[in-house]
């Protein structure tokens, strides 16, 4: 479209929101320029997933496949009582699939970056790195820029300098006519006091983590250990503490393992949020009595980080007040790793705002009213999945299971099991009740890009108050031409390409049997599990 040619996206952070934005405004047609204060996708980080809300896209988008190769693919969810390690609750995977007809993707937070760098790359979306944004400026219809902290202004008609990562040097980028501003530069964003009008510093949550991510070959080598490397989730929870050990890679071919263990934290959420530590530090952190199995596993690390986990209650808004800055990913919602939808809320805004923009006319106007709508369709399901983080890391860390009797064990499974909904999936009316997943079927049966594409003309209505508000066919269509591209995932995973991800039952050791057995598998047989027996 002609329209577009001079229609600028500039988007400030290369993490996975950043990415996201830019991927999906690429592949709506626009032309996008993303800045990075570092060099490069970073390789450092632990553990991230991306749930059935996302994981689709990323299939979709055509990463999906290599994100699936090095993710934790065993088939078990595993909670275990923090002092003597037994499995209290177990989670079949496969049920996953086949409610929502997705896999989750957990894996390397590195190595996934790495993948929406290349793809971004690939889509020709322009990059410039080493470029850290220190202030936004926002005035009127011609004015939108951002200052650098070397004192450069990139605004319209600005020719950039870059160096590109992994790809051939250009001789400069030129931002023709930036309309809009996307600000995924973090939870200490830079953009937040433009939108708000004033500081808002993170507060901390009350808790930190200690993690890390390296090679298995300690763990699987240690016959004590060697049945965590089964590309599972293990998570140990107790009093004012959990950990959670997970290994990469499929059942006999794990390769990868990281953990994060989450304490109990004092310090100043606006402190450095995280620092290097030594294993030794985290051991200390293990509670007395706590399953020596755990410590050992968790001693074949060689190094850790200790990670605070800052909090920030909902915003009042993301989008300025003028309407062409807006705030995506940690920079509007800091997630706590608890609600293990961090990374997949980011890549939502992200693919809710390329849809909202390509909607849009390419006007300041067309802008103001793209960024309205992103915050209508976006905005309560954040809060409510951020609030879930909360929620839960307060849940695992309460119970102390060791000092529970049997009548009190089973009820802390049943309060587990309302946590996770599994109450109403063995009373739920399969035709009518939507609300059933691990967690709540609104936060895994999502597609963002859908979602945004036909609520767009509602939200719209509602932000203008103007109920006659309407696009035209063709632009609905042309959109969702470019949502399903050619992948042959563009109609969902085959049966085939499903069975794949989660695989065959396998007996769990005697050891790790649950104490008491949730009727996971009979849940799956209602719904026609093809493993389910």
């Amino acid at each position: 479209m002609d329209e577009k040619k001079n229609f600028e996206v500039l988007i400030v952070g290369g993490g996975f929101g950043g990415l996201a934005s830019a991927i999906a405004c690429a592949r709506q047609g626009l032309s996008v320029t993303l800045i990075e204060r570092t060099g490069g996708p970073s390789p450092y980080g632990d553990a991230i997933g991306f749930a059935p809300n996302t994981s689709r896209i990323a299939f979709r988008w055509g990463i999906g496949d290599q994100m699936w190769e090095r993710s934790a693919q065993g088939r078990y969810f595993n909670i275990r009582d923090g002092k003597t390690g037994k499995v209290v609750f177990r989670e079949d995977h496969a049920l996953q699939v086949v409610r929502f007809g997705w896999t989750s993707l957990p894996g390397h937070r590195a190595y996934y970056q790495g993948l929406f760098w290349d793809l971004a790359v690939s889509l020709g979306i322009k990059i410039r790195t080493n470029a850290k944004v220190v202030s936004y400026v926002e005035g009127g219809d011609t004015d939108l820029h951002v200052i650098l902290e070397s004192g450069e202004k990139i605004s319209a008609d600005v020719c950039v300098m870059a160096i590109l990562f992994r790809v051939p040097p250009l001789e400069s980028i030129m931002v023709a006519s930036i309309q809009v501003i996307l600000a995924a530069d973090g939870i200490k964003s830079r953009a937040k006091k433009i939108v708000l009008g004033f500081d808002d510093p993170p507060r901390s949550s009350g808790y930190a983590i200690y993690r890390a991510f390296t090679t298995a070959e300690a763990l699987r080598d240690d016959p004590e250990t060697a049945h965590l490397c089964d590309g599972c989730p293990h998570t140990w929870i107790g009093e004012d503490q959990h950990t959670l050990l997970c290994t990469f890679g499929g059942p006999g071919n794990v390769t990868h393992m990281s953990f994060a263990l989450t304490h109990k934290d004092t310090a100043d959420a606006i402190e450095s949020w995280n620092f290097p530590a030594s294993i030794d530090d985290a051991l200390e952190y293990i509670a007395e009595g706590w399953d020596p199995v755990l410590k050992k596993a968790i001693a074949k690390f060689p190094s850790c980080i200790d990670w605070k986990l800052s909090w920030r209650d909902p915003l009042p808004r993301w989008v300025s007040q003028n309407g062409r800055i807006t705030l995506l990913g940690d920079a509007a919602h800091p997630f706590l790793p608890t609600s293990a939808q961090g990374g997949s809320q980011a890549m939502e805004d992200g693919a809710t705002l390329g849809i909202c923009l390509a909607l849009s006319e390419k006007s300041p106007e067309g802008v103001r009213l793209a960024l309205k709508v992103f915050q209508e369709l976006r905005y309560d399901r954040v809060a409510e999945i951020q609030q879930s983080g909360l929620r839960q890391v307060r849940f695992l860390s309460f119970f102390p299971l060791r000092q529970m009797s049997d009548t009190q064990l089973l009820l802390c499974l049943y309060l587990l099991s309302i946590f996770y909904q599994l109450d109403k999936w063995h009373h739920a009316d399969t035709s009518k009740d939507t609300n059933l997943g691990l967690a709540s079927s609104a936060y895994y049966d999502h597609d963002a890009e859908f979602h945004a594409l036909e609520s767009f003309e509602t939200a719209a209505r509602k932000v203008l108050n103007n109920p006659s508000f309407s696009l035209g066919p063709d632009v609905l269509e042309q959109a969702r031409v470019r949502i399903e591209g050619d992948s042959p995932y563009a109609k969902g995973a085959s049966e085939d390409r499903k069975a794949s991800w989660y695989g065959p039952e396998y007996e769990i050791p005697e050891h790790d049997r649950p104490f008491v057995t949730l009727t996971i598998i009979a849940c799956a047989k209602t719904r026609g599990h093809p493993n389910a027996k």
